[in-house]
């Protein structure tokens, strides 16, 4: 009965929507509030440079006055004009650019954690289809078994085999039965937490025909481009932050006015300009931008002697792993396509026992079990080197 179920649920998902990894990469790339939340930093960043670094609004001035003169009535005087602050030489220019490269700096931290994400997304991809994988393998052996066990009961109930024989055989197919929903669980966990991530409907099912080959390790992708260019944006901002507060004389004031005094009307201009050599301020914020700039330089240096020592860990197990997968899968197709169907006949001709032909079975799950953990290993290291060397496949 539980069999009858296993197979009517396999059944109906077959029915079910899938989706393969491409198509779930995008919908993570559109739909993740955690990316969302960084385009949104971003905007929010771009836009406070903006708010910082654009010029002072048009100023209105005006004053009003009672006036008594000696010699005459009480008079009202007063002064309108308008003022406007104006920034000399490039210091705009440098001003915007400081926070263009900053605003183009977040966007590259943006897309690396986007990477990242896609990265283990595809990562608990591969995992959950290694794992479906074995379910339908352990579900077929199940069948198989369960064929083989009525048989021998109906044996049995003519006498013609023995109870420690139908015992046996009811044991290992009660063992593959708790494997079975093992496995189902496990699947079933791993392939929500990808749908989650997603934001897909729990019923959608991975479609497992886009894995990645299991082979030697290339890539001709550029390493930690990224991160290359995201601490290239930045120093391009503090160079031109160090412009920016070069000069003595960066800005100057300028008012246009009306007076109406008593007897005397009259426009004026006035000029103002700030003489930045009174102050260090602006000495302060360059030698702020140079210190800014060698943090940049040992901050980059240090990430990539990390992610230098990390890859070739990482190149190395790969290897291995590789090595690992390549001798298994030989051993698996040996005992699949040689001694299984050598230990099935001598069986079914009585030339050997039960116990022989359960262990025959017993050694290739253990040896399935043992290929499948590689390649999960094999994916895992995969994807954690994707994303220190920040390329995709």
């Amino acid at each position: 009965m539980k069999t009858l179920l296993l197979i009517l649920t396999l059944c109906a998902s077959s029915y079910a929507s899938s989706i393969n990894i491409n198509q779930l990469l995008q919908n993570v790339q559109e739909n993740h509030p955690s990316f969302k939340a960084s385009k949104e930093a971003i905007e929010a960043q771009h836009l406070q440079h903006e708010a910082a670094f654009s010029t002072a609004p048009l100023s209105f001035l005006g004053s009003l006055a009672n006036a008594t003169p000696a010699d005459g009535d009480d008079t009202i005087e007063y002064s309108l004009g308008i003022e406007k602050e104006f920034r000399l030489g490039k210091q705009a220019y440098y001003t915007s650019q400081m926070g263009h490269y900053e605003h183009k700096a977040m966007e590259i931290a943006a897309k690396r954690r986007l990477l990242l994400l896609q990265n283990r997304l595809k990562q608990a991809y591969h995992t959950s289809c290694i794992e479906k994988e074995s379910l339908t393998g352990y579900t077929k052996l199940l069948e198989q078994f369960e064929r083989i066990y009525a048989k021998k009961l109906k044996a049995f109930n003519y006498g013609e085999v023995s109870k420690k024989e139908l015992l046996q055989l009811r044991l290992e197919k009660e063992r593959l039965s708790e494997k079975i929903h093992a496995l189902t669980a496990n699947e079933t966990k791993n392939r929500l937490y990808i749908l989650a991530l997603a934001q897909l409907d729990d019923n959608t099912e991975l479609s497992c025909y886009d894995l990645l080959p299991i082979q030697p390790f290339s890539s001709s992708q550029e390493p930690y481009s990224l991160s290359n260019t995201m601490y290239n944006n930045l120093n391009l901002s503090t160079d031109s932050a160090l412009k920016r507060y070069k000069g003595n004389v960066n800005s100057m004031s300028v008012a246009l006015h009306y007076d109406n005094e008593i007897d005397t009307q009259r426009i004026g201009v006035d000029i103002s300009i700030p003489l930045m050599f009174t102050s260090k301020k602006y000495e302060k914020m360059r030698l702020s931008s140079l210190h800014e700039k060698q943090k940049l330089h040992y901050e980059k240096e240090s990430l990539y002697l990390d992610k230098h020592a990390k890859s070739l860990a990482l190149k190395t197990k790969l290897a291995t792993l590789y090595r690992q997968y390549k001798s298994i899968n030989s051993r698996m197709q040996t005992y699949q396509h040689e001694l299984i169907p050598l230990i099935e006949k001598s069986y079914r001709l009585n030339e050997s026992s039960l116990i022989e032909y359960l262990l025959s079975y017993a050694n290739f799950n253990t040896i399935t079990e043992e290929r499948n953990q590689i390649k999960k290993n094999y994916y895992n290291t995969l994807f954690e080197l994707y994303s220190v060397l920040e390329i995709k496949e």
